[in-house]
């Protein structure tokens, strides 16, 4: 394969990296970590609800340990997902609600 080729493909699929990595507006950030806090939730939801399926010392400290976590850094994650990240936003936000 002659040399140029080898350096558009390598450019492209640069670019193709570059585009997927990167987030083109705050909403997809804040997509983004709505989603993970979505994925902990049900985590720690389904880690809870198989530890009561048996009654056991060990289980119920699973819950505690695992599950409990699990259900708090969800919703710690969304609550921080919904703060505005800069100066910008919150003007908008002002400008919509109609107070200056």
């Amino acid at each position: 394969m002659p040399e140029p080729m080898i350096e558009k493909r390598t450019r492209w699929i640069v670019e193709v990296i570059e585009i997927i990595h990167a987030p083109t507006s705050p909403n997809e950030v804040i997509e983004k970590r709505i989603r993970w806090a979505g994925l902990l939730i049900c985590l720690g939801l389904a880690i809870q609800l198989l530890c009561l399926v048996r009654i056991h010392p060990l289980l119920f400290m699973a819950f505690l340990s695992v599950g409990c976590p699990l259900m708090l850094a969800g919703v710690l994650l969304y609550l921080y997902s919904l703060v505005p990240r800069s100066g910008s936003e919150t003007t908008e936000v002002k400008r919509i609600s109609g107070s200056e």
